[in-house]
């Protein structure tokens, strides 16, 4: 009898542990830097995932975001709610942010390697060889 309740309290262990790892997992996609149009209450936010929990830092204050449901988070420490707007790749583009009389649309700020770099397409006219002189 004790072995199997050991037993069942091991897996509930377990179980915990790979949803906490899931949580966080999932949370990653969210961090990122975001960026205000001129005149906004603040030139950027900046979002990252510290111990399972994402946290927004800016020149106006910082806040954690508590999950609400896919893509919304409610801002407690300031009676708001996030937003993140996904492209049509699936990937978060920008983010909505509402918090008493603040009302923020930023967009996400692509890193270098998350870039694509596209070649460029040769604007010249080819010459009578069919080569660029």
């Amino acid at each position: 009898m004790k072995s199997s309740i050991l037993l069942i309290l091991f897996f509930c262990m377990i179980s915990f542990y790979a949803v906490a790892q899931t949580d966080s997992a999932v949370l990653q996609e969210y961090q990122g830097s975001f960026k205000f149009p001129d005149g906004s209450a603040t030139e950027r936010v900046d979002i990252t995932l510290d111990s399972g929990v994402l946290n927004a830092t800016s020149s106006i204050g910082n806040a954690s975001f508590k999950f609400s449901k896919k893509d919304t988070f409610s801002i407690p420490s300031y009676s708001g709610i996030a937003y993140f707007i996904r492209g049509s790749n699936g990937k978060i583009k920008g983010i909505h942010i509402e918090a008493g009389d603040v009302i923020l649309d930023g967009e996400k700020i692509v890193a270098l390697q998350e870039a694509v770099i596209r070649p460029r397409k040769n604007t010249l006219p080819p010459t009578d060889n069919g080569y660029l002189n």
